[in-house]
């Protein structure tokens, strides 16, 4: 059962990645409201997957992980699907992480926050801690959190999910 549930996020991380191709966000940082839940619940839609990424400006992973979602969303532009990008120590690198987000062209909301309120909100939803970065939440169309990743993405593994 919970190979199963991580299978499922992997998949559903993969496939809000891909379909962030088909969907203009607009980038934003954001300094963390006093609640990340209320933060992350505003940016959800209800035409198009979710995924929340929780990344760090230090790891190396998230950002291969930047490459593989835009190679994604390039390929797959069909997927309706949007990123929430949950930077957990941009309260200590604010400057460091606008700069990759800028460099890298991450076309989406993004949040900075600390790893203690990252964790307390990523607990809240899958009863699990945040275990690192990258990590994520994949929702669907009716904003329910449907699979967690705590690791790298898997592209064809998301395909799957998306496409059952």
């Amino acid at each position: 059962m919970v190979h199963k549930k991580i299978l499922s996020a992997w998949l559903l991380v993969s496939s809000l990645l891909l379909a962030q191709a088909g969907y203009a966000a607009e980038a934003s940082i954001e300094q963390e409201s006093t609640d990340l839940s209320a933060f992350v619940h505003q940016q959800l839609a209800t035409d198009r997957w979710d995924l929340v990424m929780f990344w760090a400006t230090n790891c190396e992973p998230c950002k291969k992980d930047f490459q593989k979602l835009a190679r994604l969303m390039e390929d797959y532009p069909a997927i309706a699907m949007s990123i929430i990008g949950v930077v957990i120590d941009g309260q200590q690198q604010p400057q460091i992480a606008a700069e990759i987000i800028r460099q890298r062209n991450l076309n989406y909301p993004h949040v900075l926050t600390n790893y203690e309120t990252a964790n307390t909100f990523h607990t809240h939803i899958t009863q699990q801690a945040l275990l690192g970065t990258p990590s994520y939440l994949l929702y669907d169309h009716n904003n329910v959190m449907v699979a967690a990743n705590p690791s790298i993405i898997d592209i064809d593994a998301l395909l799957m999910f998306v496409e059952d």
